[in-house]
């Protein structure tokens, strides 16, 4: 039964992944600016997702017939979080600023995501481990977008 439960964490990491890639690959061409960074970062989400898809033999499965489980609601709201502004990058017109602090907000919560989801939850030390390097890679990434913001004179709030 607990192998079931780290494939679903598994599964619900790389759904993550694919909808904060995607918010990404959006930001590069709303924001041509900061292109470099957001193709960086959608790369990054999507070298989190390979590298579960290789090491477990993953094939690409379709999200759309699989269900976060209920237990990871950090997961399930930065994914949901992910697809509103995916949303709101294809139909509005965002400042920069909104822009960025949406970026912030997604990548803080994608980190507690990843700590309190996957790293607390999962007894596979293997597992954890790369979940744990995952979590150090994304808190390089917050730190990225900061400077971003601060380079645009505008606040980061920590």
């Amino acid at each position: 039964m607990e192998k079931d439960k780290t494939i679903e964490r598994l599964k619900s990491c790389m759904l993550m992944d694919y909808a904060c890639s995607a918010v990404y690959h959006l930001m590069a061409m709303h924001y041509p600016e900061e292109k470099e960074l957001w193709n960086e970062l959608a790369s990054v989400e999507e070298s989190h997702a390979d590298v579960i898809a290789k090491a477990l033999g993953f094939k690409i499965i379709n999200y759309s017939d699989f269900t976060i489980p209920p237990e990871l609601k950090l997961i399930r709201k930065t994914v949901d979080y992910a697809n509103e502004i995916r949303e709101k990058l294809l139909n509005d017109k965002i400042s920069l600023k909104e822009a960025l602090e949406m970026m912030k907000a997604l990548q803080e919560l994608r980190n507690e995501s990843c700590y309190h989801d996957l790293i607390e939850k999962e007894p596979e030390e293997r597992i954890k481990k790369v979940f744990r390097r995952f979590y150090e890679v994304d808190k390089t990434n917050l730190d990225l977008i900061r400077a971003v913001m601060l380079r645009y004179g505008f606040k980061t709030d920590g």
